[in-house]
């Protein structure tokens, strides 16, 4: 008989799967929560950028840079298309 080095299949245990799940504590129970640097962050990003309201484009803004932009991918699609024909 050969010998491998495979394991055998292990049963699948109700307890283990329980015990490597996230667990949802409250707060009150054990505590003051930690908080996390990550929240935090965001807290501030979202005030700092809540203190100055977004400058808005006119119409007529828009417009330009739509019709540059546009124009420029058709430009260069053409360039592209006749460099290939």
């Amino acid at each position: 008989m050969a010998k491998t080095n495979a394991s055998p299949r292990r049963a699948y245990d109700p307890r283990a799967a329980a015990a490597s799940r996230p667990v949802a504590v409250s707060s009150d129970a054990v505590g003051p929560a930690l908080e996390s640097p990550a929240r935090a962050l965001q807290r501030e990003l979202s005030d700092r950028l809540s203190a100055h309201p977004p400058r808005k484009w006119s119409a007529r803004t828009t417009l330009l840079f739509v019709l540059v932009t546009c124009g420029g991918f058709w430009l260069a699609l053409g360039a592209v298309l006749a460099g290939i024909h």
